[in-house]
C-alpha cells in the first residue's frame, strides 16, 4: 500500500473520512484532500487540505491536473451524484493517466 496515494473528496457530515484517512496512512499510503465547501474543512480539521475555489466549469480540468501532479491512485468519495464526484468518477472510469492504476471508491 506504500505506493498508493488516496484523494479524498466529499463525504458524510462527520469525521468518518478523516478517521479513514488516518487508518490508510497507518498502512503506509499517502492521503490528499480537496475541499469544495466549508463543511469539508470542518470535519477534516486539523488535517491539511487543498481547497478548490474556482468556477464549477473549471473543476474537471483542475481535478485532472491535481491527480496527475500528485500521482493519485485512488479516489474516495461518498456517491457520484454531486457534480464534483460525477467528474471524478468519469476521470476514474476513463483511467487515461498512464502512470495511474485506478480504484475508485464510491
Amino acid at each position: 500500500m506504500k505506493s498508493r496515494t488516496f484523494l479524498f473528496l466529499q463525504g458524510p457530515a462527520s469525521p468518518f473520512l478523516r478517521l479513514l484517512a488516518e487508518a490508510i496512512e497507518k498502512k503506509g499510503a499517502s492521503v490528499k484532500k480537496i475541499g469544495v465547501c466549508l463543511g469539508d474543512l470542518v470535519f477534516w480539521w486539523p488535517r491539511e487540505s487543498d481547497f478548490f475555489r474556482d468556477r464549477n466549469d473549471k473543476w474537471p480540468a483542475y481535478l485532472e491536473c491535481y491527480i496527475r501532479d500528485h500521482n493519485i491512485t485512488d479516489i474516495v468519495m461518498l456517491g457520484d451524484g454531486r457534480r464534483t464526484h460525477a467528474a471524478a468518477a468519469d476521470i476514474g472510469i476513463r483511467g487515461d493517466f498512464a502512470s495511474t492504476s485506478w480504484n475508485t471508491v464510491i
